[in-house]
């Protein structure tokens, strides 16, 4: 999984909260740090970002035929493909049951808002990303259908781009520090 974590920091594969993970283990973590400046360099490498000063000098006699520069780029980024698709097998064959098992639930988001023209749902299940909700038939309502894993989770509607509203039919609501509400949702398996 570190290998996996790494690559995607590498690449800007990672959203802010797979950032703030990355770095505590790589502050917490001797082994996770050592591994993850290991392959920051080798990534320099395969990105021609080492200075001459870093790159070893070989000492090749002139009789000798070298290897052409194009020969070992391939070789190297064939061997790194390889790594990827080694570990990444690995990865997703390798999944504790308890995931493989893990339940989710249908729920169904519903806002009546007849004088809307766009409605959408943001929250920590969409990582704070709008999604577009679909009017019922031209009758005023709203919806959505989300599968959520077991737990508890912060929403709001948005309104025509702009009008952020709390879900009226939440028991559960709290401020979210800029002047709204959030709903509280809280799903059972």
């Amino acid at each position: 999984m570190k290998e996996f974590l790494i690559s995607q920091f590498i690449d800007d594969e990672l959203d802010l909260r797979e950032k703030k993970l990355f770095v505590e283990n790589v502050h917490n973590e001797d082994e996770f740090y050592e591994e993850a400046i290991s392959s920051l360099d080798f990534e320099m490498v395969m990105k021609n970002k080492v200075s001459e000063v870093e790159t070893p000098q070989l000492n090749i006699p002139k009789a000798k035929k070298t290897p052409s520069y194009k020969n070992i780029t391939r070789l190297t980024q064939l061997l790194a493909a390889s790594i990827v698709i080694i570990f990444a097998f690995s990865i997703f064959n390798n999944q504790p049951d308890t995931q493989k098992a893990e339940k989710f639930v249908n729920y169904r988001f519903v806002i009546y808002k007849p004088e809307a023209e766009k409605v959408e749902i943001s929250g920590e299940f969409t990582n704070w990303k709008p999604l577009k909700l679909k009017e019922v038939s031209q009758t005023g309502y709203w919806e959505a259908e989300v599968k959520l894993k077991p737990g508890e989770y912060k929403y709001f509607y948005l309104i025509n781009d702009k009008k952020v509203v709390a879900d009226p039919t939440s028991i559960y609501k709290e401020e979210d520090g800029f002047g709204n509400k959030n709903s509280i949702l809280k799903v059972n398996a």
